[in-house]
């Protein structure tokens, strides 16, 4: 059987920097899929063509004769309304406000891919009101939408922050529908790195290209979108050594020592590619969320590649115990936010509890560290 998807995907509607027509915002997206098999010495086919614009399906089943043999053509066509608000075209009633609002988030010097990620939001709030003026949505509306939304709290933090400074933009004198996005208390999870026999045996299994990104993420404790941008104009050599250039969140730099033996080989490859060490096929270099599932692949779940950006925390952590050394590298603006990074080494738990015990309970009060092992 040979199974043939094809998506066309029109232009998306409001990131560029200039206004975008009403008519291209409007389009939507169709996507279509061709399925193949063999029948004897003759192809039958069934055709699926998915249009958000349709709640209902149609199908049609034919026998057409062949000069040899009859062939058995299905043609079934599916067209659906998907459930999705983001898959519609963008709403013309919200266009001017969401054009206006992006040209602030520019002014204001943010990253394109901040920018993107708070257009990504405000989209799925304009198509789930698509006929409604971002002017004269309600409280109750807002309300009623957003007690439907299975987000956890760190996904509602985001999309609340977007939603605030949207209706700060374009509603400024109405404090009641900025009060629909209170601050969210999210709750701090625990450090989650990868244990060493995991990413040992991915380094062993993985590919070159693969090899390479676990690397990054566990030695050097990079973002995905941070291993995405390597440019081989990001490395330095100077008396100390090999330096490389992070292009981090929010369009924020930093640099960070660069171990030779992995100089080497994002040097290899990125004079192999013609400069980015992971060229794409669309853009100049490969998106995030393609290099963390190729990475993830090689990473038996739970454990994904971000989980190896916590190995690297704590490994880190645990040599020079140095949280402000660390919040430098990991590219932190908190050290609040590195403390969720890094786990305390087991040894220095129990020299903790130790040095609060009486002296003549030091000698008995727990396994030495060979029994523990």
């Amino acid at each position: 059987m040979t199974f043939v998807r094809l998506f066309f995907s029109p232009t998306k509607p409001v990131i560029p920097a200039t206004p975008v027509s009403p008519a291209i915002s409007a389009t939507p997206v169709t996507t279509v899929c061709v399925i193949i098999m063999p029948f004897g010495d003759t192809l039958a086919f069934v055709a699926l063509l998915a249009f958000p614009a349709f709640p209902f399906s149609l199908g049609i089943l034919g026998f057409i004769p062949n000069c040899l043999t009859p062939s058995l053509c299905g043609i079934w066509v599916y067209m659906r309304n998907l459930n999705d608000p983001r898959s519609a075209g963008f709403p013309q009633a919200w266009l001017i406000h969401t054009n206006a609002w992006l040209k602030v988030l520019r002014s204001r010097g943010l990253s394109e891919q901040t920018v993107e990620k708070r257009f990504d939001h405000i989209s799925m709030m304009a198509r789930t009101f698509a006929d409604t003026d971002p002017m004269e949505i309600t409280v109750g509306q807002l309300l009623d939408w957003l007690s439907t939304t299975p987000w956890k709290p760190e996904t509602r933090h985001s999309y609340y922050c977007s939603f605030r400074g949207f209706f700060r933009h374009c509603r400024p004198e109405d404090v009641h529908i900025q009060a629909a996005f209170p601050s969210i208390r999210r709750r701090v999870p625990p450090p989650r790195p990868c244990p060493e026999n995991i990413f040992n045996q991915a380094i062993a299994d993985a590919d070159e290209r693969t090899r390479l990104v676990l690397l990054l993420a566990g030695v050097l404790g990079l973002r995905a979108g941070e291993i995405a941008r390597v440019h081989i104009t990001d490395i330095s050599l100077d008396l100390m050594g090999y330096t490389l250039r992070i292009h981090g969140k929010g369009g924020k730099q930093r640099d960070i020592p660069l171990p030779n033996p992995l100089a080497c080989l994002i040097i290899n490859r990125c004079s192999e590619n013609g400069g980015y060490c992971f060229p794409g096929k669309k853009y100049a270099h490969i998106t995030s969320h393609r290099l963390s599932k190729t990475a993830t692949e090689f990473l038996p779940p739970p454990w994904t590649l971000h989980t190896l950006r916590h190995r690297f925390a704590t490994r880190a952590y645990s040599a020079e115990r140095d949280l402000l050394t660390l919040q430098q590298l990991l590219g932190h603006e908190s050290v609040a936010t590195t403390q969720r990074y890094a786990k305390p080494p087991p040894e220095a738990i129990y020299k903790a509890i130790n040095a609060a015990l009486p002296k003549q309970w030091h000698h008995a009060a727990f396994l030495n560290e060979g029994e523990r092992k």
